[in-house]
């Protein structure tokens, strides 16, 4: 008689592995079926160190959470803390990060460094660069937040000496100067004259 299908033995059958060791084989999980964990450190630590480098050819740097290039550095370092490759890694991480926070400091995007170093200090929170950026960028933050003066309204009772001490030292300053004549007096008319001449 005849063998159903269903009774035949398949090598690819879960269960048929004690009857065919083909099939032992077939049914372990494959390397890429493995969870990292399960595979041997060395094993895992090569593996992160691929995922680093794509990660970071992807841009994935910090983002997403515990998908990142930075993660898998520090990973490798958590099984394997002296391997050199990964030390390296979270060092051109954080030097990466700088740069960029640097540039966007020189084209000043004050709010733009402000929340890139935010995101830097949350991963790399002892890094005395990033705080210093942090420092320099809070100020030019204030900074430009101040009101931008670039002309000079000048009026008052002396003409002759504090009129034109603030009307030199704004000039000074490279700001464009007015001197409101109907606004300026002096203890004589030929004073007021020579200094607005």
């Amino acid at each position: 008689t005849p063998v159903a299908p269903a009774q035949m033995d398949n090598p690819l059958t879960p269960g048929s592995a004690t009857q065919n060791p083909l099939a032992a084989a077939v049914e372990a999980p494959p390397v890429a079926e493995m969870t990292l964990e399960q595979l041997p450190p060395e094993r895992q630590v090569e593996m992160l160190i691929t995922r680093a480098q794509r990660q970071h050819l992807q841009g994935d740097i910090l983002m997403p959470p515990h998908a990142n290039e930075l993660h898998s550095w520090r990973q490798v370092l958590d099984l394997d803390g002296g391997n050199e490759t990964a030390r390296r890694g979270v060092e051109a991480t954080e030097e990466g990060l700088i740069t960029d926070i640097e540039f966007q400091m020189a084209q000043e995007r004050w709010l733009d460094a402000r929340a890139s170093i935010a995101q830097a200090l949350v991963h790399f929170p002892a890094s005395k660069r990033l705080q210093m950026l942090k420092l320099r960028n809070e100020e030019a933050v204030v900074a430009a937040s101040r009101p931008k003066i670039d002309r000079v309204l000048v009026s008052g009772v002396a003409t002759e000496s504090c009129v034109l001490a603030t009307a030199l030292d704004a000039r000074i300053r490279e700001l464009e100067v007015a001197v409101i004549s109907d606004c300026v007096a002096s203890s004589s008319e030929a004073r007021r004259a020579n200094t607005l001449s």
